[in-house]
């Protein structure tokens, strides 16, 4: 009976311990992606993740990742044509499996008219896996807004 009273007054404090670990994981995560730390990224990522941009199609193609490599290899690419990359945040929810961020994201872009810089709104909503990884990361962006600005 002693051992069941310890159990039953240890687990509430179990039970935060192991959300916490959980809701720090998508900070961490959200810290990266938004600071473009393709290594932090990496370790928080399942080995299947999936990753989908919605609105992409309004710059190019729809971008749709599956797996780990595919996603650190295109965000590595992404990531590698800007710079002073910089978020700020304007909403976000985390919970134990879920997480969603919303803010301005802006940083310097090159290209062969010089360097500009571009803002625009995103959105982000990230699943957690059984074992605390990135498993789903789905994107919504204001692209209008960055071509917009790249074109005056």
């Amino acid at each position: 009976m002693k051992h069941i009273t310890t159990f039953l007054f240890l687990l509430p404090t179990l039970l935060c311990q192991a959300q916490s670990a959980k809701e720090d994981n998508i900070r961490l995560y959200f810290d990266a992606y938004h600071s473009g730390d393709i290594k932090t990224l990496g370790d928080l990522l399942s080995e299947n993740v999936f990753f989908k941009d919605l609105t992409s199609t309004i710059v190019g193609q729809e971008l749709i990742l599956e797996g780990k490599k595919a996603t650190t290899n295109t965000l590595r690419s992404l990531f590698s044509g800007v710079s002073n990359l910089q978020f700020k945040s304007e909403f976000s929810f985390i919970s134990a499996q879920f997480g969603v961020s919303a803010g301005i994201i802006s940083y310097n872009s090159s290209d062969d008219n010089g360097q500009r810089k571009v803002s625009y709104k995103v959105l982000s909503i990230i699943e957690l896996d059984e074992n605390n990884k990135i498993k789903k990361h789905i994107e919504y962006a204001d692209y209008e807004s960055a071509l917009k600005q790249l074109r005056e």
